[in-house]
């Protein structure tokens, strides 16, 4: 049995539940130690405890990490929470509002601190002749691109959102490729 619910853990398309139910089950069922299981499926310790204290999370919260609307480092900060209502009702303000990891610790510390605002995204002022440009391969191709601009370092990097093979093409044949 044991051997089994190792070869699950290792197979890679586990979302973290699983695996922390998989985890769990060596621990009880076996009697096996944290750092026994760790030692039999090659992770840190600290990951596995991690991963089964996400069990301690509400069966909502569990379902939004099984569906990938959140992960495991968006919940993670939640469990400080003592009010389980408050918990799901965070968790899912991080799904609709798409609040990064840093936020969703930030807002968990004010909640903890007797604030309860969700903290904005921090970001430098672009550009106008970024914004400009976005704007303009925006207009023209009808897909989305992020340009971001180091203005010490010289270098950059452009991402492009397209909706599909058929639109990408037409990007590589501006390009020339």
């Amino acid at each position: 049995m044991e051997m089994a619910i190792i070869e699950n853990i290792q197979r890679e398309d586990l979302n973290p539940i699983e695996e922390a139910i998989a985890y769990k089950t060596l621990s009880e069922k076996l009697n096996l130690k944290i750092t026994d299981i760790s030692a039999r499926v090659g992770k840190n310790r600290s990951t596995i405890s991690n991963l089964i204290r996400l069990l301690q999370l509400p069966d909502v919260v569990q379902d939004l990490i099984k569906n990938g609307r959140i992960s495991e480092g968006h919940a993670r900060p939640l469990l400080s929470l003592a009010d389980r209502k408050k918990i799901e009702q965070l968790a899912y303000q991080i799904a609709e509002k798409g609040l990064t990891a840093r936020q969703v610790e930030e807002l968990v510390s004010n909640i903890s601190e007797g604030r309860s605002s969700i903290p904005e995204k921090k970001r430098s002022r672009k550009d106008v002749n970024i914004v400009e440009l976005e704007n303009k391969f925006r207009k023209k191709y009808s897909m989305k691109i992020e340009i971001g601009h180091n203005q010490n370092s010289g270098k950059g990097k452009m991402t492009i959102v397209y909706p599909n093979l058929e639109a990408m093409e037409k990007i590589l044949n501006a390009l020339g490729l």
